[in-house]
């Protein structure tokens, strides 16, 4: 699916630079992915690389299809992203925000189909009955809910979410994360999505990848493999207890700091 190869990024400012990446290579598996690591450690320079909106050394691929040359009109198609966003006013109701998702798609007026799609996507994140409100009116996790269905009916063939449960309560975190599983069993799309719940991405990625604080890989596979009391006392200075569910899921309960030890 999506390869990185030889990728190089620094942030700079004034005179000063901070090297995020130094010729980082790794591949993501088709499905559902999920990008864990610490504070700092790169990955929403990781996303945005891949979406294209940096000036990265190095190349990225999707199917052996390079999208560091791609223009970004085909970018636009092959690719949806949502980043971290604060969240914004709007005199729009929730329905014309979504249906702006489709504007790649729409013509001179919104055909039935493009109604229909923003109908069901609405439907899928059983947000349906915030259709006519005004977006200004919603809380910030139901802003956020619309935000993620504008991005899902472009209908992209890969889709980037930056952290898209924050701000969400924990019965619309599982219906979200259900949602995209389901996506990419029944539409064949493929999916990257940065997480700070590992519960979660234990529970639901077909296949992590663990940054550390230095922008480095430290581990990638399925969620059984990569989730250890190792990784999490490694990567994220925790001492964690660890247990697994009937399904070999890890299921992870955090003891201590290793600096409380």
């Amino acid at each position: 699916m999506i390869t990185v190869d030889n990728l190089s990024f620094s942030y700079k400012k004034n005179k000063a630079s901070h090297q995020v990446f130094d010729d980082l290579n790794l591949s993501f598996a088709k499905g559902f992915n999920v990008i864990l690591g610490p504070n700092g450690a790169g990955k929403s320079t990781l996303i945005k690389s891949i979406f294209g909106l940096l000036d990265y050394k190095g190349n990225i691929s999707y199917n052996k299809v390079s999208i560091t040359s791609m223009n970004i009109e085909d970018k636009i198609k092959l690719m949806s992203y949502l980043p971290q966003m604060d969240m914004e006013i709007s005199t729009l109701t929730v329905l014309e925000m979504v249906i702006l998702g489709r504007l790649p798609e729409l013509r001179h007026k919104v055909s039935e189909e493009d109604l229909n799609i923003v109908m069901d996507t609405l439907a899928s994140l059983n947000i349906t009955s915030l259709a006519t409100r005004n977006f200004s009116e919603l809380s910030g996790g139901q802003k956020k809910l619309v935000f993620i269905a504008q991005t899902l009916v472009r209908k992209p063939k890969l889709i980037l979410l930056d952290e898209p449960v924050n701000s969400l309560d924990l019965q619309k975190q599982l219906e979200l994360c259900q949602l995209l599983q389901k996506i990419v069993n029944k539409q064949n799309v493929d999916i990257i999505v940065i997480l700070h719940d590992i519960n979660l991405a234990a529970r639901y990625a077909q296949h992590i990848v663990v940054l550390d604080e230095n922008g480095s890989i430290y581990n990638s596979g399925k969620p059984c493999e990569v989730i250890t009391s190792k990784m999490l006392e490694e990567v994220y200075g925790v001492i964690a207890n660890l247990i697994y569910d009937d399904k070999d899921i890890p299921i992870i309960a955090p003891v201590s700091s290793v600096h409380n030890v």
